[in-house]
């Protein structure tokens, strides 16, 4: 099913009315709280209380900073009045990068006391026809990969299912963690590295969920132009590599984040991961020092038991679904 066909089955939704960023910010906030406690990870707190101060002082927020395109502020989207009371939403957030213009439908909540009733379908089906009038190549969202009942609405509606994606994350750890892999080097990125190194990264972080990252590759380049990059993007880079017996297994990357936890981005060969990666993550705990959580987006369900040891929790495990 597209945005385009749904475009000509309009159906009659008293209730639904455009969100209004300036009247609708904190109400919303609250709903997003209330229907996403549980499962509301470090950014998402932050995400909330964001929301709430820009609310009250006026202030404009990036709230989709996570994208690498130039994303704008989620000030589109629907929201579900009863009895004066905004108890349903969902926000269109337009994401532009590599010259394709996608949206995203995110903070889609429905208050407990209301759901059954068809009304997140209603403002899914009002958020496509939208995307379908300002003409999106692509429209996009993301499911917690345990929410049975929302992966079926959306199935429903014609999503499938793009990808599987953990986001972990570990806290400072001042003590050693994990044990160095015999025969394991880990030494700082060389120039050599960067063909194969942005070629794992191209199979783990590919384009299809790139696009929703806080992921540039061109900040991890050797010579002047990765420099210059990093120099425009304010980012502080640490990149390593593991090699054994001069062959590269594996690459790792730490990037200062303005989030809640700085990143880290990770890539092997796949036969080698059992290797490379408890060695690279060793490495970055004994080497940074660092005071601030780091996080790392990765591929759901592969490489478990190397995070674990190195110290990282599961934060959130998400679905990537993309309009059929």
């Amino acid at each position: 099913m597209s945005a385009q066909a749904i475009v000509m089955k309009p159906k009659p939704r008293a209730n639904l009315r455009a969100f209004d960023m300036r009247r609708d910010l904190l109400a919303v906030a609250d709903l997003v709280e209330l229907c996403f406690q549980d499962s509301l990870d470090a950014d998402g707190r932050l995400y909330i209380k964001q929301m709430r101060q820009s609310a009250r002082y006026g202030r404009g927020l990036n709230l989709s900073a996570g994208a690498t395109g130039s994303a704008d502020l989620p000030s589109g989207g629907y929201v579900w009045i009863e009895e004066g009371n905004i108890i349903g939403n969902l926000s269109l957030i337009p994401v532009r990068s590599d010259g394709i213009r996608r949206y995203l439908i995110a903070n889609v909540a429905v208050h407990p006391d209301y759901r059954r009733r068809g009304i997140a379908r209603t403002l899914t089906e009002a958020a496509l026809e939208e995307a379908g009038r300002r003409k999106a190549d692509q429209t996009w969202l993301q499911v917690d990969a345990h929410n049975e009942a929302a992966k079926t609405l959306y199935a429903g509606m014609g999503f499938m299912v793009r990808a599987e994606r953990t986001t972990w994350e570990s806290k400072p750890q001042p003590e050693k963690v994990g044990a160095i892999q015999n025969g394991i080097e880990v030494r700082t990125q060389r120039g050599a590295d960067w063909s194969q190194q942005n070629a794992w990264l191209q199979d783990i972080y590919p384009e299809a969920v790139r696009w929703n990252l806080p992921l540039d590759l061109k900040l991890f380049e050797p010579g002047w132009l990765g420099s210059l990059q990093r120099f425009l993007g304010e980012r502080n880079i640490e990149q390593w590599s593991a090699v054994q017996d001069d062959e590269l297994l594996g690459v790792l990357m730490w990037q200062s984040s303005s989030l809640h936890a700085d990143r880290l981005w990770i890539a092997a060969r796949e036969d080698s991961e059992s290797l490379a990666l408890p060695a690279l993550l060793h490495h970055t705990h004994l080497n940074l020092r660092l005071k601030r959580p780091i996080a790392l987006n990765y591929p759901a369900h592969r490489s478990v038991p190397a995070f674990k040891e190195a110290g990282f929790d599961i934060a959130r495990d998400l679905i990537w679904m993309q309009l059929a």
